[in-house]
């Protein structure tokens, strides 16, 4: 390459583009000597078109360097939603220098096209070979290489899921999942942190949904708080009027994309003094999701059901209110499981899959939490009994765990090595029978925040793009600058 520099041509510095020139700012800063400069499209002169290689940034609306050359068929825009393109070629305004366009469907594809472009595309290219292996500088010596990649995600709504309370730095835990491309985090805690609206205002920031999660009754059903008589009418109408007061007073004004919720489901009995769980917990859930959307006829409720007490019982669930989403776990073999070597029953895991993806037609609301990542440890696990701050812990802290986590996760990568076939086949399987399926995964005291491990981000590309073959992804992300293994 020759000794021009690189600048950035952007189309809009707010917002989503924003994180998106942040993110390639960051990605190049660690292979240049000097404060990459970047200029508005709508301020640039031809003679800074010249003798410059080009980062191009933005969507075919913000800027008008991204539109012509769209127009002019230098590059195919991506055509669906989120989607992203990403060309690095030689340079339409000076044959002796190189250009490299991200251009995004919308703002959201120009984040996720900079993620790409920063965490993948620079890290394959970094490694070379003649004789032997050795690092290159693309930036700086000989020309970056020929490419082009166009994307648009699999699966629309794609996420974690986990406790707030091991949510230990906000923003880290925030940006890494944009940084995989996802959009959905549901977020479960006995008690409102005292700062979410700064947790919501930064998933917001990054074009992530935040779903809010409480108890319908989850809690009182426990056996260590003495486990929920189900057949008790006016128990059920006490814990009916706790939800709605709860609503109201703690998440009715917050600025949150809905409420998920968990109930009396998670055991593996059918009935509870000879009543019908998945019977008797349809009717509460009704009734209250009644009385929240004269509140809010908008709300978007998400009903966590654990499959193990109504799988044979699936009549009566069918009649949860079509409005309400309801988002299935503990539906059987990896990647239900908490384990990723808990393969036995897959077919039937399968089959289960297919039946509750459409319970209520092709275009039922329908979400699933999967498992087999990592997750709290039960054993010592404390229900925080009051309001806290969420995501603030010292650096030390959380420097600390990671070295106790990174075990755990040396077991949890070799299993999604060996078993990742599983998990890409539920995840196409629950595309094809739903196309509005959202897929969450339980992330939680993994210290996600602090490092992408190998599993996780497998996962999340196994969200994007279901096109690939399963082996084309892990070298992908084998690949990426920011997975650790």
């Amino acid at each position: 390459m020759n000794n021009y520099k690189f600048r950035i041509i952007y189309g809009d510095y707010s917002g989503l583009e924003k994180k998106a020139i942040d993110f390639v700012s960051r990605g190049v800063s660690e292979y240049i000597n000097y404060a990459l400069p970047a200029t508005k499209a709508d301020k640039v002169t031809d003679d800074l078109l010249k003798e410059t290689n080009l980062i191009i940034i933005g969507t075919t609306e913000s800027n008008a360097l991204l539109r012509k050359l769209c127009d002019d068929s230098v590059y195919k825009n991506a055509d669906k939603e989120e989607g992203f393109s990403i060309k690095v070629t030689k340079s339409a305004f000076d044959e002796t220098a190189q250009m490299i366009i991200i251009s995004g469907f919308d703002p959201h594809g120009v984040m996720y096209g900079a993620a790409e472009f920063s965490q993948y595309f620079i890290g394959d290219t970094e490694v070379t070979y003649v004789n032997m292996f050795f690092l290159r500088n693309g930036f700086t010596t000989g020309e970056l290489p020929e490419y082009e990649y166009i994307s648009a995600p699999s699966i629309k709504q794609r996420g974690l899921w986990t406790w707030g309370h091991v949510i230990y730095d906000y923003r880290k835990y925030i940006r890494n999942m944009a940084q995989l491309k996802m959009n959905t985090l549901i977020v479960w805690n006995d008690f409102v942190p005292i700062n979410i609206e700064d947790i919501i205002k930064e998933a917001h920031d990054y074009g992530i949904k935040i779903y809010l999660g409480f108890s319908w009754g989850w809690n009182e059903a426990r056996k260590e708080n003495g486990g929920l008589d189900i057949s008790n009418e006016e128990t059920l109408t006490k814990i009916q009027d706790i939800i709605i007061s709860k609503y109201r007073n703690d998440y009715a004004h917050l600025d949150i994309d809905g409420i998920y919720f968990q109930s009396f489901t998670e055991t593996k009995d059918a009935s509870i003094n000879n009543v019908v769980i998945a019977e008797r917990v349809v009717k509460l859930v009704n009734q209250t999701a009644a009385e929240l959307y004269k509140t809010n006829p908008d709300l978007l409720l998400m009903f966590g059901l654990h499959a193990t007490s109504v799988t044979e019982k699936l009549e009566y669930i069918a009649k949860t209110d079509e409005r309400i989403m309801i988002v299935w776990e503990d539906c059987g073999a990896f990647p239900y499981n908490y384990i990723p070597e808990k393969i036995e029953n897959y077919d039937e895991t399968c089959e289960l899959s297919k039946k509750i993806a459409v319970l209520r037609g092709k275009n039922d609301n329908f979400g699933v939490v999967t498992k087999g990542l990592i997750c709290l440890d039960w054993e010592t696990f404390k229900h925080i009994r009051d309001r806290f701050v969420m995501g603030e812990q010292s650096e030390r802290f959380i420097k600390n765990r990671l070295v106790e986590k990174k075990k755990f996760w040396n077991y949890i990568n070799s299993h999604w090595l060996n078993n990742a076939d599983y998990a890409y086949n539920m995840v196409k399987l629950l595309k094809n029978a739903n196309e509005n399926t959202l897929i969450t995964a339980l992330v939680e005291d993994g210290m996600f925040e602090e490092q992408i491990f190998f599993a996780a981000a497998l996962y999340a590309e196994m969200l994007w793009d279901t096109e690939k073959t399963s082996q084309e992804l892990i070298r992908k992300v084998s690949i990426r600058k920011d997975v650790e293994f």
